[in-house]
């Protein structure tokens, strides 16, 4: 509305209802005026701005900004009483700027007196619109308009030091509000409730999407494990821990390659799950040409939990009793797949359709100099993982999971290609790793095709089905039972 005439603005008024258990309870008239642009937390200071900022102090009513054009109002949550607006340029704003601008091309903040403390400049090609405080000192959160008049973006501001930064770009954007979790406290060391915990990230879905329910079961269960299954989609649905004799959970998720494996390794489970005996790994030829950079870029490097993990030495000193509860807060068992993970321990039921005809082959069976390089690296990091543990009284049992037997009549390995051929000295080579080291086991299930995995048993060319992966299991877990109990 315009809020230019004193008379119609007093006809208006401002309300405040409380809101609890689900409920609303008896709305209470506040004051005359309508003074949408915020209410202090104590009720006596309330500002709007609609044609003008009209400011409420203490049972007073008057209009700041001598009388000119303003908009977008905003009170601060800090109890400082500042309040943001955009203007058209006019002259008490461009006064104390020192210069010229345009139409929202300013974000103007008033103290609790209405005097002009800051005049920050839009960001070059852009206006300012819907400028919104957030729950944090000296911060705002704006949409970015371009010349078109296209809502482009969504900014964060820092009030303190100007600064802009994008935080999310489409179409038209209207109306942001950003709030911020508060932090809690283990002893005396702060959490950030907005990171700890937080391990999915919103655009990255895929192998996210598992993960952020399994890494709250794994903080949930790490001291009753004994057995942990990593891998790609491959290990998650190919291993049922149900079919297990002993404490189980299967930490396997689409990208799961023997980077990401070896990260999850040395960074969560060995620390940190001080019952486990048996660690499961996948050695799959085809996916171990991926860089390095899969792990840090798109598998840990979205969600904010596991920067806050990395940057808390991933709690190699004890994991606080605090943490744990925060991460229960905020990965909450809410949705279809979360609870289904939780059901099942972290194993994803496939229905049988078979191996089918003709598999598919994704890429190229001879590697780039780039990957021959990678594929190396990633055989030389495993061959000095399975060294680095052979004190540490964990067997590691490394399983080549079946694929189509099709693939034989190719030349390709599996889906993402790598060669036959090459794929054999891989597995040759962790063959003899399993004579070296007697904490090591490879469990070939693959057998180049001349495996007993049925039709029934496979989801698709790739992949078990809930048949195939109580097949694997139950013969994971007699040779569990037959090895002699890690020291």
């Amino acid at each position: 509305g315009d809020n230019s005439s004193d008379a119609d603005f007093m006809q208006w008024s401002t309300w405040k209802v409380p809101f609890r258990n689900g409920s609303f309870g008896s709305p209470q008239k506040l004051f005359d005026g309508a003074y949408h642009g915020g209410v202090s937390a104590d009720g006596k200071f309330a500002v709007s701005g609609a044609r003008r900022l009209r400011a409420h102090v203490d049972g007073m009513d008057d209009v700041w900004y001598d009388g000119e054009q303003a908009c977008n109002a905003s009170l601060s949550k800090d109890g400082r009483n500042r309040v943001l607006f955009l203007d058209f340029g006019g002259r008490t704003g461009r006064s104390f700027a020192g210069e010229s601008y345009g139409t929202h091309e300013r974000l103007l903040v008033t103290n609790g007196q209405g005097d002009l403390v800051q005049a920050i400049p839009s960001p070059l090609g852009y206006t300012f619109d819907h400028s919104e405080w957030v729950n944090r000192d000296d911060y705002a959160v704006v949409t970015l308009a371009n010349m078109d008049g296209a809502h482009k973006k969504i900014a964060l501001v820092n009030v303190g030091d100007s600064s802009v930064t994008e935080l999310v770009e489409g179409e038209e954007l209207w109306h942001p509000c950003l709030w911020v979790k508060d932090k809690a406290f283990a002893g005396t060391m702060e959490i950030d409730l907005d990171s700890a915990g937080m391990y999915r990230d919103a655009v990255f879905e895929d192998g996210e999407k598992a993960m952020n329910a399994k890494m709250r079961m794994f903080w949930d269960m790490r001291d009753s494990l004994e057995l942990i299954a990593l891998g790609s989609s491959r290990a998650e649905r190919g291993i049922d821990p149900a079919q297990l004799s002993i404490p189980s959970l299967n930490l396997g998720f689409i990208g799961g390659d023997l980077w990401s494996q070896l990260y999850l390794a040395y960074h969560y489970v060995l620390p940190h799950a001080k019952k486990l005996k048996y660690l499961i790994v996948e050695i799959s030829p085809d996916l171990m040409k991926n860089s390095r950079l899969n792990v840090s870029d798109v598998i840990y490097g979205q969600a904010p939990g596991y920067f806050y993990d990395r940057n808390h030495d991933f709690w190699k000193d004890g994991v606080p009793d605090e943490f744990i509860r925060i991460v229960d807060e905020n990965v909450v068992y809410n949705h279809e797949d979360s609870v289904n993970y939780v059901n099942t321990l972290g194993f994803l039921r496939m229905e049988p359709r078979g191996w089918g005809e003709s598999p598919d082959i994704m890429r190229d069976t001879l590697l780039s100099v780039w990957e021959e390089k990678m594929y190396t690296s990633v055989t030389d990091s495993v061959t000095e993982f399975i060294d680095s543990t052979r004190n540490m009284g964990v067997t590691v049992i490394a399983i080549v999971y079946p694929q189509s037997p099709q693939y034989a009549n190719t030349g390709a390995f599996s889906l993402h290609g790598t060669s036959r051929s090459r794929a054999m000295q891989t597995v040759a080579h962790f063959d003899s790793l399993s004579r070296e080291y007697p904490h090591f086991v490879l469990m070939d299930e693959n057998k180049f095709g001349e495996h007993d995995y049925t039709d029934e048993m496979a989801n698709d060319f790739d992949h078990l089905s809930e048949v195939g992966a109580e097949h694997l299991s139950v013969r994971l877990d007699s040779i569990i039972r037959a090895l002699p109990s890690p020291k």
